[in-house]
């Protein structure tokens, strides 16, 4: 329906899913949001919960839902060559202690991401709840959007086979879903 939708730079599946869900995406960084916003540029973000309270975007903003629609992802990248030099006990320890790091991410997240989606209400943000239906309909588009991408060599198809594998089980409850 034309909306004016936030897309951070270097994101062109992001940016192709908007496009294929009908909505215009502007792309910008992180920065220029709460600009965005006072000016009319923007007239939704997709950012989780904790996000919209720690920018203040909520309060240029009227509606949420609580659909997961995208991913915020962190990452610690050590140096293959320095990694190799430590002992395999060391790399052994090193890894179980990021695994323990990231895992009590994820769980503070998930409270912290609760918390803020309970803030939003308070501040007066009314819920939009979409249909199943709606929901179904948004994915399909959407794959078929990377599909696209994948076909024009923007990534690689047998990746994007994997993730959506992987999505697929998750949702279903499957192996990966269940952890």
């Amino acid at each position: 329906d034309g909306q004016k939708v936030w897309i951070p730079e270097g994101d062109p599946a992001g940016f192709a899913a908007l496009r294929a869900l009908g909505v215009a995406p502007v792309v910008m960084p992180i920065t220029d949001v709460m600009t965005g916003l006072q000016t009319d540029l923007l007239d939704s973000v997709s950012v989780p919960p904790v996000g919209a309270v720690v920018f203040q975007w909520f309060t240029r903003l009227k509606y949420v839902t609580d659909v997961p629609v995208a991913y915020v992802y962190a990452a610690l990248l050590i140096d293959k060559q320095a990694f190799d030099r430590l002992s395999e006990d060391d790399q052994r320890v090193v890894r179980e202690v990021m695994e323990g790091i990231y895992r009590k991410f994820d769980q503070n997240g998930v409270k912290e991401n609760r918390q803020a989606m309970q803030a939003l209400m308070e501040n007066g943000l009314e819920m939009v709840e979409p249909q199943a239906t709606e929901i179904a309909e948004w994915r399909d588009i959407v794959l078929q959007s990377h599909r696209d991408l994948a076909r024009n060599g923007v990534f690689d198809s047998g990746l994007l086979d994997r993730i959506d594998s992987l999505i697929t089980d998750y949702r279903n409850g499957g192996a990966t879903g269940a952890q």
